[in-house]
C-alpha cells in the first residue's frame, strides 16, 4: 500500500477551493457515504464486497479499452455485475443504486471510462473512510470526514480531512473576526482552521481564501440537495448556509484531559492555560459566552453577571502528541457570538456595561480565572456523569479519568496563575493594538466582509471595541 501524505499546509483542501472543486468533492463524498452505508459492518465481509467491486471496475475498464464488446454491452455487463455483488453488502442495499445513474448518463466510452475510474478510486477511499456524525451543532448535523483519494496529479494518495456543517452568517462572520484579530495581535497563541461558506439563499460561495463566487441558481439548488442527502436537514428548514472547514488535528479538551494531559510537563501545562487565558479574554470582549466564560442575563435588573456553571470544553481543540517536541496548539472552534449581543439593544447595552465594570475592577483577572476554573471543573464532573450513564463504569471510575488535571487545579495555583497571566497579556495586547488595527486600512477587508454579510455584527463589535479601549 502506498504511504499517505496530507494536503500541503500552504494549500487549501479542494473542499475549500473553487465551486467546481466543491461540487466534485461533494459528489465523491456522497458516493463514498452511500458505499459505506451499503457495506456490512464486519471487516472481512466488507473487504470481500470491496474486492469484488474493484475487480468488476478493473475488468470493465479493460474491456472498454480493448473495444471487444460494444459500449452498450459494457454498460449492461457492469450494471448486472453491480446488482450481483451480494457478499458483504447489507440485505436491503444494492451497489447498483450508487453508480447506475452515472453509468446510464455516460454518452461515450470516454465518459464511461471516467465513471469506472471513480468507482475504482472509491474502492480505495472506502478502506480509509471515517465519518463521525453529530447532531450537537447549533444549526443541525455536523459531519467530520476523513479519507484518502488517489489522483493522476499526485504520486501518493492525498488525505482528505474536513468538516461539513450547517451554519449561519453569525458563525461564519465571527470565525473570520476571530481569525483576523488573533493574527493582527501577533501573539500566535490562538489557532483557527480555514473555512469556506455556501449561502444557498443569496447564491454565494465564499472560498477558503475569502474570495466569493456567484452560484448559478441551478448549481446552488443541486449542491444544496447534495448536502441535504449527506447531512440531513438543518434546524432552520431553509437550509440556507453551510460551512466547510478544515479538520483540526487532536481532540477537544474533554478528551484531551482524559488521554494526553497527563503527559504534559509543567511548562507545557502552563503554556496551555496561558493560551486559554488569551482566548477567554478575547471571548469576553467579542461576546462569545459559549466556551470558557459563562454569563447570565438578569432580565429584571437588565444586567449581565459572571456565572460559574459549565464550560463548553468541546469548543476548545488541543493539537498535541507526547512524541512531539513542541507546545500544545489551541484551536478555537464554534466561534459564534451570542445572538442577543448582536441584535438586542437592551442586552447589548447591558453587556457593554458589564464589560466596562469588569475592566474597571482591579481584581477582574483573578475573579475571571476563578470562574473559568470552576466552570472547567463543572464540565469534567458533568462529562464524567454522562460517561458513567453510558457505560458500566461507576461515577468514581469515570471521574478518575480526569484526575491528572483536576488534581492540578485543586492542589496548586500554578495553572490559575498561568490563566491569569494569559488574561492579563491579552487584555494589555487588546488595549495597545486592537483599536489602531481596527481603525487602520488593514481591517478594511474584514469590515467589508462583516458589513456585506452581517452588518449588525460589525456595529456590535465596533461598539464593544471602543468601550474596551477607553477603559482599563
Amino acid at each position: 500500500m502506498l504511504p499517505i501524505i496530507t494536503v500541503d499546509n500552504n494549500c487549501y483542501d479542494p473542499i475549500l477551493g473553487s465551486t467546481y472543486k466543491v461540487i466534485q468533492s461533494t459528489h465523491t463524498l456522497k458516493r463514498i457515504t452511500q458505499l459505506n452505508d451499503s457495506l456490512a459492518g464486519l471487516k472481512l465481509m466488507r473487504s470481500k464486497a470491496i474486492s469484488a467491486l474493484h475487480i468488476l471496475g478493473t475488468i470493465a475498464k479493460k474491456e472498454l479499452s480493448l473495444d471487444q464488446i460494444s459500449f452498450d454491452e459494457v454498460k449492461m455487463k457492469v450494471k448486472k455485475g453491480l446488482s450481483e455483488i451480494k457478499t458483504g453488502v447489507k440485505i436491503n442495499k444494492s451497489l447498483l443504486e450508487i453508480y447506475e445513474k452515472a453509468i446510464d448518463a455516460s454518452e461515450n466510452p470516454k465518459q464511461l471510462d471516467k465513471c469506472f475510474s471513480k468507482l475504482l478510486k472509491d474502492t480505495s477511499s472506502i478502506t480509509t473512510f471515517n465519518l463521525q456524525k453529530t447532531n450537537n451543532g447549533q444549526n443541525g448535523p455536523t459531519h467530520i470526514i476523513s479519507y484518502t483519494r488517489t489522483s493522476k496529479k499526485c504520486l501518493l494518495p492525498q488525505l482528505r480531512n474536513y468538516v461539513v456543517k450547517w451554519s449561519n452568517w453569525n458563525e461564519i462572520c465571527s470565525w473570520r473576526l476571530y481569525d483576523v484579530i488573533s493574527k493582527s495581535l501577533h501573539m500566535k497563541t490562538i489557532e483557527l482552521s480555514k473555512i469556506a461558506a455556501l449561502d444557498f439563499k443569496r447564491l454565494i460561495h465564499e472560498k477558503g481564501d475569502w474570495v466569493s463566487e456567484s452560484l448559478e441558481e441551478t448549481i446552488s439548488t443541486d449542491l444544496k440537495q447534495l448536502f441535504i442527502d449527506i447531512l440531513g436537514r438543518s434546524i432552520q428548514t431553509t437550509d440556507a448556509q453551510l460551512m466547510l472547514m478544515e479538520k483540526v488535528k487532536g481532540s477537544n479538551l474533554i478528551d484531551f484531559a482524559q488521554t494526553k494531559y497527563q503527559y504534559l510537563d509543567i511548562e507545557e501545562k502552563c503554556d496551555l492555560f496561558q493560551k486559554m487565558g488569551h482566548l477567554a479574554m478575547l471571548d469576553l470582549l467579542i461576546g462569545n459566552t459559549d466556551r470558557l466564560i459563562q454569563t447570565r442575563y438578569d432580565a429584571n435588573a437588565k444586567q449581565y453577571l459572571l456565572e460559574n456553571i459549565t464550560a463548553n470544553l468541546g469548543n476548545l481543540m488541543i493539537d498535541w502528541f507526547p512524541d512531539e517536541d513542541r507546545f500544545p496548539l489551541l484551536y478555537a472552534i464554534d466561534n459564534g457570538i451570542k445572538t442577543e449581543l448582536i441584535t438586542d439593544v437592551t442586552q447589548k447595552d447591558a453587556y457593554n456595561k458589564f464589560i466596562r465594570n469588569q475592566f474597571e475592577d482591579a481584581n477582574m483577572k483573578a475573579d475571571l480565572a476563578d470562574t473559568i476554573i470552576g466552570s472547567i471543573k463543572n464540565s469534567f464532573q458533568d462529562n464524567a456523569e454522562v460517561l458513567a450513564e453510558s457505560s458500566k463504569e461507576s461515577l468514581t471510575e469515570t471521574l478518575a479519568k480526569f484526575d491528572p488535571i483536576l488534581k492540578d487545579l485543586q492542589n496548586s495555583d500554578v495553572l490559575k496563575n498561568a490563566l491569569v497571566k494569559g488574561l492579563e497579556e491579552m487584555s494589555w495586547k487588546l488595549k495597545e493594538d486592537l483599536l489602531p488595527f481596527w481603525n487602520n486600512n488593514e481591517a478594511l477587508k474584514l469590515k467589508r466582509h462583516l458589513n456585506d454579510n452581517f452588518p449588525t455584527l460589525l456595529e456590535a463589535v465596533s461598539e464593544r471595541f471602543q468601550i474596551f479601549n477607553s477603559k482599563g
